[in-house]
């Protein structure tokens, strides 16, 4: 969620509301104007990832495992 994002940009870069609202604004806007230049693709189609990871519900921890056991269920992951 939007608040959410607010809230941990505020932290991590130590600004205000405003400040972090800004930011997330604009670096979305980049991120999706790039791969939308270089790939013609739309950052928001669902088709393109294999897993979402909604980190307002999650923890870091919680998170990082999630991932991590969905890579090793893919077939070209082998375990050394």
């Amino acid at each position: 969620p939007f608040d959410k994002r607010v809230h941990r940009v505020m932290k991590n870069r130590n600004c205000t509301s405003a400040e972090a609202e800004s930011y997330i604004i604009k670096t979305s806007s980049d991120r999706a104007a790039f791969i939308k230049k270089y790939f013609n693709e739309d950052i928001t189609d669902p088709a393109h990832y294999d897993l979402v990871v909604n980190t307002a519900i999650l923890s870091c921890e919680e998170a990082a495992d999630m991932v991590k056991k969905s890579f090793q269920t893919k077939k070209f992951y082998k375990v050394q």
